[in-house]
């Protein structure tokens, strides 16, 4: 048998041919893993099925990816899920609502998925690739603190009103997306990320945001000002970086952040303290230096 691989995030093991779901348990325990990882994308550990895990209700950890389409009905079996990942192709159906005890899901969207409305144990969603102009399929899902939505078709944040103990927002090359007045209503956010959304047109509605500690705004374009974060008493850090413009060029509401990274513009009337964004800009510089050495 191959020699036992560890996968570095959520110390899973990660499943070879031939392993057996005894074995499995009994590794899981000797070596106190999370769990097991499912890669079926090399030639010599391809899987034509993974209908094995019917056997495997003692998992609790569970992180799948592939280029291939399975049956996802096992699902039902793993009664003691806590967390998943789906990062699979294909069409076929799964559905999550048999899944009681699941408290973190990461999943690469098809239409074909069932039953997430019923996960209302969820503390994190991670939804890639999804496909819907709104959130208001989600918006049952109460308990959730950490959302995370990586390139999708939204157009608002619709439903995200919902999630009133939502801490942890990140949006994530959503083009499409115009309008994100719901985020002013979430009374525990404490960190938003918006990444390549350069559509958005009302940055401003953020002021309700009392308790947000981190705000990053990269590659977001343009943004008519920054006075919103005047309204921002707990705000210690704040991004403006890649390809996001402060239209007004008035930068004397970030005079008070103490953590502060952006690009400096020509039309700004301040030029403030950048420290960790010109690290970052230097350490580029060195590599690009070392490689051409």
């Amino acid at each position: 048998m191959d020699k036992v691989e560890i996968a570095p995030f959520d110390n899973l093991l990660v499943y070879k041919k031939g392993y057996t779901p005894g074995f499995v348990r009994a590794l899981i325990s000797e070596k106190k893993l999370g769990g097991l990882r499912i890669f079926s994308i090399l030639k010599d550990q391809k899987l034509e099925t993974i209908d094995f895990l019917n056997e495997y209700d003692f998992l609790e950890k569970l992180d799948i990816t592939s280029n291939s389409d399975f049956n996802f009905s096992f699902l039902n079996s793993l009664v003691n899920l806590k967390k998943l990942s789906i990062n699979v192709e294909g069409s076929m159906k799964i559905d999550l609502g048999g899944i009681k005890k699941l408290e973190h899901l990461s999943i690469k969207w098809r239409k074909n998925i069932k039953g997430v409305e019923n996960c209302i144990s969820l503390l994190s969603l991670c939804l890639i690739e999804y496909k819907g102009k709104d959130l208001m399929s989600f918006q049952n899902l109460c308990s959730i603190k950490d959302l995370r939505v990586k390139t999708a078709t939204i157009e608002s944040l619709n439903g995200l009103q919902h999630l009133k103990k939502l801490e942890s927002l990140s949006i994530g090359n959503c083009k499409k997306l115009i309008s994100i007045s719901n985020i002013s209503l979430l009374p525990k956010l404490k960190n938003l990320e918006l990444e390549q959304c350069p559509n958005i047109k009302d940055f401003k509605l953020l002021l309700g945001l009392k308790g947000l500690e981190n705000l990053s705004l990269i590659d977001c374009g343009e943004i008519e000002s920054i006075g919103f974060i005047d309204n921002m008493p707990s705000l210690s850090r704040l991004s403006l970086i890649g390809n996001t413009v402060i239209k007004d060029g008035d930068l004397t509401s970030a005079k008070k952040i103490k953590t502060l990274e952006h690009k400096h513009y020509k039309h700004y009337n301040l030029k403030l303290e950048n420290l960790s964004y010109n690290k970052a800009i230097n350490a580029n510089l060195n590599k690009i230096k070392d490689i051409f050495k």
